[in-house]
C-alpha cells in the first residue's frame, strides 16, 4: 500500500502515512487480518494508532487537525503532554481556517492545545479577564492575549487610556494586533499602574499621549515593568512621551520597541522618557534605578514649539537632584537606533539625555540630530560610553556643557563624524578617553 490516507468523515482530522506498507504472501495466505476500525481513532482534536496491534502503521506520518479558528498559537501534544521536538515537527497552524498540521516520527496518541485569544469586540471571549470602565476602555485584571486583528479604539472625552493594567503580575500580549486611535486629546494606549506588569507585541497607532507606567501610592515604588516588542506609530500631541515612567521606578526593561513618526506640539517630550517630579514627599518619588533600554528604534521626531525639546531617550530626576545623581543610577542604554530628531528651534533636540551614575551607553547608532547625540547633564561615577556610532549632529559626546562638572567617565572606541560644532566636548574630572575616532 502506497500513500495511505485515513480521513474521518466528520472532517475532524486525517492521517497521511509517509511510508509504503508491505504485506508479504505469507501474511495474506495465512489470512492475518488487521482491524483498522478498532485500532485507529480520528476524533475532534485527537488522533491515535495502536501500534501494538498495527505495527506496520508505526511509521512517520503527517497529521491534520481541524480546530476552532482564532487561536493565537497551537501546541503539539503526545499522550496529553507537550511533544518533544524530536518526535513532533513542522507545525503549521492557519489562524483563519483553524487547520493545524504537523509530522510525527511514530505512533501513539496525538492532540493539540490552542491558546485561546481575547477579542476586544466580543465580550463572550473576555471570561472575567477584562472589563469596561468610564475612565479606561478596558481594565485588565488577568493575563490576556488578543486575537490578531485591527481594533479602532478612539476613546471619548474623559477617557484616559485604552488599557489599564490594574493587577500586579498582569501581561498584555497583543499578539501583533493593531490598536488605532484618532488623536483624541489626552488619550493614551496603556496605563501600567502596578508592579510586575508587561506589555508586548502591540501595534499602537494614532494617539496623542503615550504609554505611561506610574505608581500613585505614596512611598510605593513601581517595579519590574517590561515593555517589549511593540510598535508605536504616528503619535501627535502636547508633551508626547511615547513610553514613559513617572515618579518612583525601578527594574524597568524597555526592549526592542519601534517608535516612529512622533510630533510634539508643546512642551518637551520624547520617545522613551523616564522622569520623576519634585513633590512634598519627594524622597518617596524621586528614584529612577536599574533601567535597561536595549534594541529600540526611535525615528522621525519633531518638536513644533520654539524653545522646547525633542528627546530620543531621556532619564531625568527632579532638577534639584541634578548636581548629585543621588536618586538616579544603574542604567544600561545599548544597541538603540535613533535618527531624525529635530524641531522648530535647532540645537534643543537630543539623542540620549540623562542624569545618573553607574551608567553604560554602548553600541548605539545615533544619526541626524539637530542638537547633541549624547548629552549627560550630570554623571558621577562609573559611566562608560563605548562603541557608539554618532553621525550628523551639532555635538557628538557633549560632556559637561550644561555647566555642571562631571567625573569618573570612560569613553572609548566611539566613532563620531560630521558634527557641526564639536565631536567631543569635555568638562569632566578623573576621566579617560581613548581610541575614539572623530572626523
Amino acid at each position: 500500500l502506497i500513500n495511505v490516507t485515513f480521513v474521518n468523515v466528520s472532517n475532524t482530522g486525517n492521517i497521511v502515512l509517509n511510508s509504503t506498507l508491505h504485506y508479504d504472501n505469507v501474511t495474506v495466505l495465512n489470512n492475518v487480518q488487521r482491524n483498522l476500525s478498532s485500532n485507529i481513532t480520528i476524533g475532534p482534536n485527537f488522533i491515535s494508532v495502536d501500534s501494538n496491534n498495527l505495527p506496520e502503521f508505526n511509521v512517520t506520518a503527517n497529521l491534520t487537525f481541524y480546530l476552532a479558528s482564532g487561536f493565537n498559537s497551537v501546541s503539539m501534544l503526545r499522550n496529553d503532554t507537550p511533544c518533544s521536538a524530536t518526535i513532533c515537527k513542522n507545525l503549521v497552524y492557519n489562524q483563519t481556517s483553524g487547520v493545524a498540521t504537523f509530522d510525527v516520527m511514530y505512533f501513539t496518541n496525538y492532540s493539540t492545545l490552542g491558546d485561546s485569544c481575547l477579542n476586544l469586540s466580543d465580550s463572550d471571549t473576555w471570561i472575567g479577564r477584562i472589563s469596561n470602565s468610564s475612565i479606561h476602555n478596558f481594565n485588565i485584571s488577568a493575563n490576556i492575549s488578543l486575537c490578531k486583528q485591527d481594533y479602532l479604539l478612539n476613546g471619548s472625552s474623559g477617557n484616559e487610556a485604552v488599557f489599564n493594567l490594574n493587577n500586579s503580575g498582569v501581561t498584555l500580549d497583543c499578539a501583533s494586533a493593531s490598536i488605532y486611535g484618532n488623536f483624541l486629546a489626552g488619550m493614551r494606549p496603556v496605563y501600567m499602574m502596578v508592579n510586575s506588569t508587561t506589555v508586548k507585541n502591540c501595534n499602537f497607532w494614532n494617539y496623542s499621549s503615550g504609554l505611561l507606567a506610574m505608581n500613585n501610592i505614596t512611598g510605593d515604588r513601581l517595579g519590574n515593568v517590561i515593555i517589549r516588542d511593540n510598535n508605536f506609530t504616528n503619535f501627535i500631541g502636547n508633551q508626547v512621551r511615547v513610553i514613559s515612567t513617572q515618579l518612583n521606578a525601578t527594574n524597568i526593561y524597555i526592549i526592542n520597541n519601534k517608535i516612529i513618526n512622533t510630533t510634539i506640539t508643546a512642551q518637551s517630550g520624547g520617545g522613551i522618557y523616564l522622569w520623576a517630579s519634585a513633590r512634598a514627599d519627594a524622597s518617596s518619588y524621586r528614584l529612577i534605578t536599574n533601567v535597561l533600554i536595549e534594541d529600540n528604534t526611535i525615528g522621525n521626531m519633531y518638536q513644533t514649539t520654539a524653545g522646547e525639546s525633542a528627546l530620543g531617550i531621556s532619564i531625568l530626576p527632579p532638577e534639584e537632584e541634578w548636581t548629585t545623581s543621588t536618586y538616579s543610577y544603574n542604567f544600561t542604554i545599548r544597541r538603540n537606533i535613533i535618527y531624525n530628531i529635530s524641531g522648530a528651534t535647532s540645537g534643543n533636540h537630543i539623542g540620549i539625555y540623562y542624569v545618573g551614575r553607574n551608567v553604560t551607553i554602548d553600541w548605539n547608532n545615533i544619526t541626524s540630530i539637530s542638537g547633541s547625540s549624547i548629552y549627560p547633564i550630570s554623571s558621577f561615577g562609573n559611566t562608560t560610553f563605548s562603541n557608539n556610532m554618532l553621525n550628523n549632529a551639532s555635538y557628538g559626546l557633549n560632556i559637561g556643557s550644561y555647566g555642571l562638572t562631571l567625573s569618573s567617565i570612560t569613553a572609548f572606541d566611539n566613532t563620531i563624524s560630521n558634527m557641526s560644532s564639536c565631536g567631543i566636548y569635555i568638562k569632566a574630572m578623573n576621566s579617560t578617553f581613548s581610541r575614539n575616532i572623530v572626523n
